[in-house]
């Protein structure tokens, strides 16, 4: 897929190394085989700006509902949370905003696609790239772009009892 989006230029080979972590050979092609070292400083890169958040035990990985990508649902003593698939490190109770609780970042909206409009085409306000990672392993959980003075959009949304 990436390869795709570097052929039709919906992304830059810059891009795709910096949030995919993928490596290129020197003829420029997609590095399969790439050092699992490389992944790792990717990830240790991305825990920045770490929000507390309420210490809780680990996730059963094994148990619980995939609901994104890198993302869970479990039961961890008691309470429904929300956790990474990756590693099993608990974020948040199932009702508050994942996002908020993830290590994060911001970049322009043309670090993505150089060919994207200028957001203030459309709109008065700063427009930035966020990603969000694990605060424990760094695995990148979503991305999104969003005002720059807004809280982290909700994309996932539990009501649970009390």
């Amino acid at each position: 897929m990436i390869a795709k989006d570097l052929q039709e230029g919906s992304a830059t080979a810059a891009w795709v190394a910096k949030i995919h972590g993928v490596v290129f050979d020197q003829d420029g092609a997609i590095d399969a085989a790439a050092p699992t070292a490389h992944w790792i400083e990717l990830r240790r890169a991305r825990l920045i700006n770490l929000p507390e958040r309420k210490r809780r035990a680990k996730v059963n990985v094994g148990a619980a509902r995939s609901v994104a990508e890198s993302l869970v649902l479990a039961r961890v003593g008691g309470e429904s949370v929300l956790g990474c698939k990756r590693c099993g490190e608990p974020l948040c109770a199932a009702d508050e905003n994942y996002k908020e609780f993830c290590a994060a970042w911001e970049d322009t909206v043309a670090s993505v696609n150089p060919y994207a409009i200028d957001p203030r085409t459309f709109v008065d306000e700063d427009v930035v790239f966020r990603g969000y990672a694990c605060p424990a392993c760094g695995v990148m959980l979503a991305t999104g772009i969003e005002l720059k003075g807004d809280r982290p959009h909700w994309d996932i949304r539990f009501e649970v009892e009390r």
